[in-house]
């Protein structure tokens, strides 16, 4: 899987993908709870050409707070949380605080 992010990620650089493109369907993949924990990883990388839409931003605040929610209702009741749970509960929250500093305006 490394190996897939770094290759999509060099041909995001390259031009090679559409970069519109791949950013929706990076967002619209992050809205499946099983998926998003693979998919976190490429977003980061890509925050600055994320922010550089209004609707990208829109789109990916929404699915951080979605997602968060699923979280919760998924784990409620527990008191232990899985460790991929753990990170992906963080990577979103990081996520969220990042895209809220960078979209001060």
């Amino acid at each position: 899987w490394t190996y897939v992010i770094r290759l999509v990620n060099w041909h995001y650089r390259e031009g090679i993908l559409d970069r519109q493109a791949f950013l929706s369907w990076l967002i619209e993949s992050l809205k499946i709870l099983e998926v998003a924990p693979m998919v976190l990883p490429l977003v980061h990388p890509l925050l600055s050409d994320i922010c550089r839409s209004r609707v990208l931003v829109c789109a990916l605040l929404d699915v951080c707070v979605g997602l968060l929610d699923e979280l919760r209702r998924a784990c409620s009741g527990r008191t232990e949380l899985f460790p991929q749970t753990r990170r992906t509960y963080q990577t979103l929250i990081d996520l969220l605080r990042l895209l809220l500093v960078a979209n001060r305006s």
